[in-house]
């Protein structure tokens, strides 16, 4: 466990980061296609910078033993966040 600045409370290192990955998210905006960037997109947007955070957070904290294998999970879930913000940046 740690305390987080991001979120303001002390968190558990994989418990939040699961809390990001582990729901479904279906845009509608991919299915109507409006001309502007929505208040869902936005939301997305914002969702993916605070996890980043919150992983860059985590993986600077020394005092939680992060591993090798801890790094390897935490550039995997860097690049899901990439690939999703691209996903949803590249709609409009």
């Amino acid at each position: 466990q740690a305390y987080s600045s991001v979120l303001g409370k002390v968190v558990r290192l994989f418990g939040i980061l699961c809390g990001y990955f582990s729901f479904t998210q279906v845009l509608m905006e991919w299915i109507e296609q409006p001309p502007n960037r929505t208040p869902s997109e936005v939301a997305q947007l914002k969702r993916i910078e605070e996890c980043r955070s919150v992983i860059d957070e985590m993986a600077g904290h020394s005092d939680l033993g992060i591993t090798t294998e801890h790094s390897r999970l935490f550039d995997q879930m860097r690049l899901t966040l990439d690939l999703w913000e691209q996903a949803v940046v590249s709609r409009y």
